[in-house]
């Protein structure tokens, strides 16, 4: 097996399942992929080095593989990988990540019905004992700020919304003030905090009152729907990093 590889460059949030996507000013910015020069290198305090999942893949047991380092994570460590004339996305969780309440299995999950659904990205393998998914590599682009706002693009955006809102449903529940209450909780131990926090707490409360007397029918969210998890591939507007999906709980 040989692959070229160089050292993991993190960036901005963004969307590691395609060839573009857009910075947090939402200017377009490429993230191809950055050649690795060694990739026995465990970034991040990994549990495993990229070289070490390649070969846990028997589908690519003796195939050229080439490895590449693909920016715009925070919480994970993501490469692409070129084996066979396919191209895949390895996401590999960063260290501490499920103390943000990202459960891996579950992430699987619902990746796994989005992309099912045309939605998300394709799910090709799922190493279950690291956490770690691999997805069919989207060849497109990201979009900018001022693009996501036409209105044409807002329709688009709207009906991808729609196609997973309408599907399946996904595994376990997810509640937002629940999780804002465990990073405060956790924040106050030392983090500096905002003026406005308690505030906005009190904010959220009363929407989650509204919400449990008259509970919405549920449906399955994504519930991070930043600007770079939004990707045309020039059919339609894809959805990657489900990390944090689920059922939505008041």
């Amino acid at each position: 097996m040989s692959h070229s590889i160089a050292a993991l460059r993190v960036t901005a949030r963004g969307s590691p399942a395609l060839a573009t996507t857009s910075d947090h000013n939402g200017e377009v910015r490429s993230i191809q992929g950055t050649p690795i020069t060694n990739s026995g290198i465990r970034a991040g305090g990994q549990a495993l080095t990229i070289d070490e999942v390649i070969s846990r893949i028997p589908e690519w047991t003796g195939a050229t593989v080439a490895v590449s380092a693909l920016g715009g994570g925070i919480t994970n460590l993501n490469y692409r990988v070129d084996v066979n004339g396919k191209s895949f996305v390895v996401r590999m969780p960063g260290k501490d990540s499920e103390l943000l309440g990202i459960d891996r299995r579950r992430e699987y999950a619902c990746t796994l019905v989005a992309g099912e659904g045309g939605v998300g990205p394709e799910v090709a393998h799922f190493l279950e004992s690291d956490g770690i998914l691999i997805t069919h590599f989207i060849a497109g682009r990201g979009m900018s700020a001022e693009e996501i706002s036409r209105p044409a693009a807002l329709r688009r955006v709207a009906a991808a919304l729609r196609r997973y809102h309408a599907g399946p449903r996904f595994p376990d529940s997810f509640s937002a003030l629940e999780t804002v209450r465990d990073y405060l909780r956790i924040s106050r131990s030392g983090a500096p905090l905002p003026s406005t926090i308690d505030r906005m707490v009190e904010r959220a409360e009363t929407i989650d009152g509204a919400m449990r007397a008259l509970p919405p029918p549920p449906r399955p969210c994504h519930n991070d729907l930043l600007l770079g998890n939004f990707l045309d591939d020039g059919q339609r507007i894809r959805i990657v990093d489900w990390e944090y999906a689920a059922m939505p709980r008041t």
